[in-house]
């Protein structure tokens, strides 16, 4: 996806010259690392905005936070579409802006004008052909899932399954298991919508998890190059319906990974609440840059 700029929907080196190439010199570009909880919010990406919604995207929150506050034209680029109310701890972000300002000067004078639910934790000035969304290496989720209703300040950051007490830890896992590898699959454990349709359903997962008794939460990490859309809540929520319900056989779930068309009665497909879901951290091949 490119960033887009006010002649054209693109920030194409290609297209940089004459007036373009001029506007780009009085501009200034970021790549940020920002946080935030995704409770109250439409996911990352920019939303349409309804007359009745108290909501907005992070991302249009973003841009209008920094054209409010600096009188200027501002653009994003997330490295990461995350769904609503997904969190992050580490979204990569691109910044332009149509003025020059400093890394510090817009750092401390971005930092105290969002909101309470988003945090700029770096900034770092780059070039215009910097794309957050290319040569990344790995991506990692957390989803938490709560067997036990936890305290508010921790129940914003995990599910808790209103049958929680029905799940089977032993299948859980088992089943769990099976997900994480190389060349697997997910044709089957993903949303598809006509922009997605396309993309190749077979990935490198790892994964890894905990389970704090005493707390009452499961924490499982997510690494892969690559995720397709709602796959994780997708294999979340397979594990807790496999867990629960014995109809549901781990041979079928092999095979569908193998890339077998199995019916879609005899495999779990449940999806688990975004709420539990955070992106952890994108990690870049060329990592090599210095922060503010």
């Amino acid at each position: 996806m490119a960033l887009p700029d006010e002649r054209s929907d693109c920030l194409n080196k290609n297209c940089i010259s004459g007036p373009c190439e001029e506007k780009f010199a009085r501009s200034s570009f970021f790549r940020a690392e920002i946080s935030y909880d995704g409770t109250d919010f439409l996911g990352w990406q920019s939303q349409p905005t309804f007359e009745h919604s108290h909501k907005i995207s992070v991302q249009d929150l973003l841009e209008k936070t920094i054209s409010r506050v600096f009188q200027c034209k501002a653009k994003t680029l997330g490295a990461s579409r995350t769904d609503a109310g997904v969190h992050a701890s580490r979204q990569v972000v691109l910044i332009r802006l149509d003025i020059m300002l400093g890394e510090k000067q817009f750092f401390d004078a971005l930092n105290n004008s969002l909101p309470d639910s988003i945090l700029l934790q770096k900034l770092q000035a780059v070039d215009k052909d910097f794309n957050p969304q290319k040569n990344v290496a790995l991506k990692e989720y957390e989803y938490r899932l709560a067997l036990k209703k936890q305290p508010p300040t921790i129940a914003r950051f995990c599910w808790f399954y209103r049958l929680a007490h029905k799940i089977d830890l032993d299948r859980f896992f088992q089943a769990l298991e099976i997900y994480s590898g190389s060349q697997k699959n997910f044709h089957q454990f993903f949303h598809k919508t006509v922009d997605n349709e396309k993309l190749p359903t077979t990935r490198d997962l790892e994964i890894a998890y905990s389970f704090d008794k005493e707390l009452g939460v499961i924490k499982i990490l997510f690494k892969s190059k690559g995720f397709l859309r709602y796959q994780i809540r997708r294999i979340v929520g397979a594990c807790v319906q496999y867990s629960i319900c014995d109809r549901f056989l781990l041979k079928n779930i092999e095979q569908s990974l193998q890339g077998n068309i199995i019916e879609q009665d005899k495999i779990p497909n449940f999806c688990a609440s975004s709420t539990g879901l955070t992106l952890l951290q994108i990690v870049y091949e060329n990592p090599n840059i210095s922060f503010f």
